[in-house]
């Protein structure tokens, strides 16, 4: 199994043309028709069809396995999510959960409140 193949089997398998995938990839149809019938044999497009295809590009040029990164349902329901975003909607998205883990980091680094203190605070309230 070579780059031909792999290319293909996961366009095929994503249910992709090579024109979505060319477009996905910022590339060209001709590319990708090229690399598939093994008329051209590399490219340095390697990690924009990776990511289109979703598989790791290590992947993608030698077949080492795994084909892809391990990720939750949940994780591939946001990204599934996120790829049917425009290119204004992906952008907020990413600065919406940039932002959130942001304010993660934040509470994580505040220094914890010693238990006499809240004690002390219950018996002031109550």
């Amino acid at each position: 199994m070579d780059l031909a193949y792999r290319l293909k089997w996961r366009r095929k398998q994503l249910g992709l043309t090579q024109a979505q995938l060319a477009e996905q990839s910022s590339t060209t149809q001709q590319l990708i028709q090229q690399l598939e019938t093994r008329k051209v044999l590399t490219t340095g497009k390697l990690l924009q069809f990776a990511e289109a295809l979703g598989v790791r590009p290590q992947w993608l040029e030698s077949g080492e396995a795994p084909m892809t990164e391990s990720i939750t349902p949940d994780e591939r329901e946001m990204l599934e999510a996120y790829r049917t975003m425009n290119k204004e909607e992906q952008d907020a998205y990413r600065l919406l959960l940039r932002s959130r883990r942001k304010e993660r980091i934040i509470v994580i680094e505040q220094p914890p409140i010693p238990a006499a203190n809240l004690v002390e605070d219950q018996r002031r309230t109550a």
